[in-house]
C-alpha cells in the first residue's frame, strides 16, 4: 500500500517548470522597472527636499543679514559657504542624486528683490558640472570695508562692499602738505613707480632684460625673510621667424642682486608664438640680505637665439600683483576708484596713498 502511494505521487514536469519561469520573467519585467522608476522618484524627491531645506536656510540668513540684501529689480548669489560658516547649513554635505559634495560652484543660490510685491524671490539648483558667474554678477555677501587714512583725516572710517560689485563712493582723505592720491589694497605693485614705460599695460617691451624697479623701491616694499606671490600676463606681440635653429625666448620677473650677480627668478613662460597668452604666478620668498644688498626687480622679455646670436620678439606684460602671501590671489589694480571690482571675499582695509608737496 505505502508503495503505491509512493508511486502515485509526481514532481513538476519540464513544461510546468518552463511555464513558472516564464510567469516569474514577465512579472520581473513588469515590476523592476516600476521599483527602479519608483527609486529614481525617490530619489529625486529627496534631493528636491534638500535643495528646499537649502532655500530655508538661505530665508534665514536673508532674515538675519537685512542690509546685505539686493534692492528692488536686482539680484545677487549666496554662497553655500557663508550659510555653512554662518551655522545655516551642514558642512560636507553630498547631494544626494548624485553623491557628490554640495561646494560653491555648483550649487547656485540666487535671490531677487521682487518690486511689485515687496518680497524676495529663491531659485536654488545643483549642477554637477559647475556654474560659472559673470564679472557682472554680484555676490549678496557684504564685506566691511576699513579706510587706513595713513596719517590723514577722514569723516568715514569703514561702509560695506559686496564680493564682486564695484566699491562705489569712496571718501577723500586731507593730510596737510599732501596730495591725495588714491587708495591701495593688496597690490604692492604700482607700474607707475616704474623707470620703464613698457612695463605699463598695452605698451610692449622689445629687448632682454631691463630694470623695472630700483633699489630703492623694492627696499621700501619688500621685508627680509617674507613670503610674497607676484603674478601677472605675459602676451607675444611680435616673434621672429621661427625654427629650429632658433633657442626659444622667456618672459618674467627676477628679483636681482646687482652686487653678487644673483636673484630669483619670479615665474617663467613657455615659448609663445605672435598673439599667445598666458597667466604665470609664483611664491618667492624675500633674500634675508634684502637690506644689504642691491637688488631691483628687473623683467626679462622675448629673446631668441640664432647662432648665438639675439633676435628680439616683443611682449606685454599685464595685470601685474605683487602681494604677500603664498598664493596669487585674484588681480586687483594698485588704485582702487569707485569703479574697481571687489575681489577681496573678506573684511579688508585700503590705505591712503600720500605724495609730500614740494
Amino acid at each position: 500500500m505505502l508503495v503505491k502511494c509512493l508511486k502515485l505521487k509526481k514532481g513538476f514536469t519540464l513544461v510546468e517548470l518552463m511555464g513558472v519561469i516564464v510567469i516569474l520573467g514577465v512579472i520581473a519585467l513588469i515590476a523592476i522597472p516600476t521599483i527602479d522608476r519608483q527609486l529614481k522618484e525617490g530619489k529625486r524627491d529627496l534631493s528636491q527636499a534638500q535643495l528646499d531645506n537649502i532655500k530655508s536656510a538661505a530665508k534665514l540668513w536673508v532674515a538675519d543679514n537685512p542690509n546685505d540684501m539686493p534692492q528692488n529689480g536686482e539680484e545677487c548669489y549666496l554662497k553655500y559657504s557663508t550659510l555653512v560658516d554662518s551655522g545655516y547649513a551642514e558642512e560636507n554635505l553630498k547631494e544626494i542624486s548624485s553623491n557628490t559634495d554640495i561646494v560653491d560652484n555648483k550649487l547656485k543660490i540666487k535671490i531677487s528683490k521682487d518690486s511689485t510685491y515687496n518680497k524676495y524671490n529663491y531659485i536654488v539648483e545643483f549642477n554637477n558640472n559647475g556654474y560659472t558667474l559673470s564679472d557682472t554678477d554680484k555676490y549678496c555677501n557684504s564685506y566691511t570695508v576699513t579706510f587706513d587714512a595713513n596719517g590723514g583725516n577722514l569723516s568715514t572710517d569703514s561702509k560695506k562692499v559686496f564680493y564682486h560689485s564695484t566699491y562705489g563712493e569712496l571718501p577723500t582723505p586731507t593730510r596737510d602738505g599732501y596730495t591725495f592720491l588714491g587708495w591701495n589694497g593688496k597690490n604692492l605693485l604700482n607700474k607707475n613707480e616704474s623707470a620703464l614705460v613698457g612695463i605699463k599695460i598695452e605698451s610692449s617691451l622689445s629687448g632682454w632684460a631691463y630694470v623695472a624697479f630700483e633699489n630703492s623701491w623694492v627696499n621700501s616694499i619688500l621685508n627680509p625673510s617674507t613670503i610674497y606671490s607676484i603674478s601677472y600676463n605675459v602676451e607675444c606681440t611680435n616673434v621672429p621667424d621661427y625654427d629650429s635653429k632658433y633657442e626659444h625666448g622667456y618672459g618674467f620677473f627676477r628679483l636681482y642682486d646687482f652686487s653678487s650677480k644673483n636673484g630669483v627668478r619670479l615665474g617663467q613662460s613657455q615659448y609663445l608664438g605672435k598673439g599667445d597668452k598666458i597667466h604665470i604666478s609664483e611664491s618667492f620668498t624675500a633674500p634675508s640680505n634684502l637690506y644689504d644688498a642691491n637688488y631691483k626687480l628687473i623683467i626679462y622679455t622675448n629673446r631668441y637665439l640664432k647662432d648665438n646670436n639675439g633676435v628680439l620678439g616683443s611682449m606685454i606684460f599685464s595685470n601685474i600683483q605683487l602681494e604677500k602671501g603664498s598664493t596669487a590671489t585674484e588681480y586687483e589694480p594698485y588704485y582702487i576708484t569707485p569703479s574697481t571690482t571687489v575681489v577681496q571675499d573678506h573684511n579688508h582695509t585700503l590705505t591712503a596713498i600720500w605724495q609730500a608737496n614740494s
